[in-house]
């Protein structure tokens, strides 16, 4: 294997924290402008985001590349309009 093939990604996941909200408002209002193309007001969507942090059963996940965040996931017990 030539050293040009032998990459390796640093990837971690980690919880989202308070101080990872800024962040959260700006991929979740990308994701809703990409797959629904709705433009959210991220007053709303702040206090939406902050209020599932607190709530039990409701956590955040980011995936970091060499420290840079590139993804997140949401995961909840329930969730209902």
């Amino acid at each position: 294997m030539d050293s040009e093939d032998d990459v390796s990604l640093n990837i971690t996941v980690r919880e989202a924290c308070d101080a990872d909200l800024k962040t959260l408002v700006h991929f979740n209002r990308a994701l809703a402008e990409e797959s629904e193309n709705l433009s959210l007001d991220k007053g709303i969507l702040q206090l939406g985001i902050k209020k599932a942090m607190e709530l039990e059963g409701c956590y955040y996940f980011f995936a970091e590349l060499n420290d840079d965040v590139v993804g997140q996931s949401m995961i909840t017990s329930e969730w209902s309009d």
